[in-house]
């Protein structure tokens, strides 16, 4: 399956935050600079999907049939500004990271990059590694170790946790197999570094005995995902599909063919797909929110991200499929609204301009800066930005709705009624 801009700039971010760490290098050194990546074949069972096959065994299979034969690439990528500005911070933690185990005492810190770590023990797929994009070890003086193993997400869109973290406990399975005999292993932290999104890691402690725990499972789930590749019976495959958060969250490569998918949101909707295109207005009351209890629109507002997320990737699919010459009954292709005209030489139109006697409020727009660049010019200069603070309002965000674990505090809402005064009996006559 192809690869997306997004996730060559997540390689080429990854490449650019080693270089900084081996070179000791900060990522402003290296803009403008042109860096190159190899797409290589992962681990089938790879960590990072592990939240999918760990949870659903089928997801595997699916995602294989999805994906096809693996092609290797080169691809190039220019660090611009923004990229530099944040692998900055992934740089700035892990440096801060090192020296804090220093201050905390201990004897040795070893910095290993892009770390290849074993997962063999763990999928049972012969010479199958991950990598720990920053795997720190810390020597106490009474010879045990902890190891921190960080992971880079440079992606938006998704806030990703420590936490019970499927992929991060299995690198730092791969730690111990790598490492146990040299030094003597005995608690783990597990960071994810995730700058686009927040400037503070996300971590989470664990010892080597409950890290043992995670291994058994996850050995028994990986065992349980390559036995379903193995079975010729599709009716048998739909068996070992289950529907849930990891499609979403896994980002399930085949979450738009998935049959068990499909059935989760016939039932989340509440209907058959043939029923809901019907005209029939008591069909369509009954699936009206307006008409529903509290408790069963709360059952169906778990499924609605899923559900939201299943229809993308359906329409994702579909164009795939088009703008790859397959045919998909009742679709087609057609070209989409026109983009906005742009100068194919900004400079040879503004001498074109000049030689007419434009004014220079004729050839230019000029606005004022935003409070968001003014906080960059003004960065070095507490006081001149100080004067500027006052000057600035900030609305507030909208209300949205969010599971109840969701970490922000809940809003108070008064219900409608409780604004009005009680008219007495003395009035309602």
């Amino acid at each position: 399956m192809a690869s997306s801009k997004y996730a060559d700039e997540g390689s080429i971010a990854h490449a650019l935050a080693a270089m900084c760490l081996t070179e000791g290098q900060d990522a402003a050194a290296y803009i403008g600079r042109l860096i190159e990546s190899e797409d290589y074949e992962h681990a089938k069972l790879s960590p990072s999907g592990a939240k999918k096959w760990m949870a659903c065994a089928g997801s595997h299979r699916l995602e294989q049939e999805a994906e096809g034969e693996f092609e290797p690439r080169w691809f190039s990528m220019e660090v611009t500004e923004s990229m530099a500005e944040h692998v900055q911070v992934y740089v700035d933690a892990v440096r801060q990271r090192m020296k804090e185990y220093e201050l905390a005492g201990a004897v040795e810190v070893v910095l290993l990059v892009e770390q290849r770590l074993p997962i063999e023990h763990i999928t049972g797929e012969e010479g199958a590694t991950g990598t720990g994009d920053a795997v720190i070890i810390a020597v106490w003086a009474d010879g045990t170790a902890l190891v921190d193993v960080g992971d880079l997400k440079f992606g938006m869109g998704v806030e990703v946790s420590a936490v019970e973290n499927p992929q991060l406990q299995i690198y730092g399975s791969g730690a111990v197999q790598e490492y146990g005999l040299l030094y003597d292993i005995t608690r783990l932290r597990l960071t994810i570094y995730q700058p686009r999104i927040k400037r503070e890691p996300s971590e989470w402690d664990i010892t080597v005995e409950d890290l043992q725990k995670f291994e058994v499972k996850a050995k028994q789930a990986a065992f349980h995902a390559i036995q379903v590749v193995r079975v010729e019976h599709e009716g048998a495959v739909i068996h070992h599909l289950k529907a849930g958060d990891h499609c979403s969250q896994g980002f399930c490569k085949a979450r738009a063919t998935c049959p068990k998918l499909a059935q989760f949101v016939q039932e989340g909707v509440g209907a058959d797909f043939e029923v809901l295109g019907a005209k029939d207005t008591d069909v369509m009351d009954f699936l009206a929110p307006s008409h529903q209890e509290e408790e069963v629109l709360s059952a169906k507002m778990q499924a609605v991200d899923l559900i939201e997320d299943w229809c993308r990737a359906v329409r994702a699919e579909v164009e795939r499929r088009l703008l790859a010459g397959t045919s998909v009954p009742g679709y087609k292709l057609v070209q989409g609204k026109r983009g906005a005209r742009a100068w194919i030489n900004a400079d040879e139109v503004e001498t074109v301009f000049k030689s007419m006697r434009l004014k220079q409020e004729e050839m230019y727009d000029f606005k004022l800066i935003s409070p968001t660049s003014a906080e960059k010019v003004l960065k070095d200069s507490p006081k001149r930005w100080n004067r500027v603070l006052p000057l600035i309002t900030q609305k507030e965000g909208k209300p949205s709705v969010a599971p109840e674990s969701d970490k922000r505090p809940a809003l108070v809402i008064k219900p409608v009624e409780e604004d009005f005064d009680v008219i007495g009996d003395d009035l309602a006559g």
